[in-house]
């Protein structure tokens, strides 16, 4: 096992398997929620995305393998997040019972850049 081993698997593999996750969950059929702004389903995409955010900001930050990225961390994370919760609800259409909403993909957004900006004020120590 070569040293970036246990690097990859402490900070990148996390990030890895919640958006495999999240990609798992989106493919189940569900019941459409009716439209409400507020609505549970936009606070669990916030938060799950939140999540994403600080998982792949981490993934970003203490990786090795490119210095561009490791300084533009926080940018780096949240257009993850943006790409990968606008790729979301494209993957919902194509799902039974399921519907791309763009107030999911702002939730999904704003749990990113709400991920970045505390990693921003937090000190490091609270991300390894």
């Amino acid at each position: 096992m070569n040293q970036e081993s246990p690097s990859f698997i402490r900070y990148q593999l996390p990030a890895i398997i919640w958006a495999l996750l999240i990609f798992s969950l989106s493919s189940i059929s569900g019941i459409k929620l009716p439209f409400k702004l507020f609505s549970f389903d936009k606070l669990l995409h916030f938060g799950v995305f939140f999540i994403l955010g600080i998982l792949w900001a981490r993934a970003f930050l203490f990786q090795e393998w490119n210095e561009t990225v490791k300084r533009n961390a926080l940018l780096f994370s949240v257009l993850f997040v943006m790409a990968y919760g606008a790729s979301d609800e494209i993957h919902q259409m194509f799902v039974p019972g399921r519907s791309p909403e763009v107030y999911d993909f702002l939730a999904d957004t704003l749990g990113g850049i709400l991920a970045a900006i505390l990693i921003k004020i937090l000190p490091k120590k609270f991300l390894l």
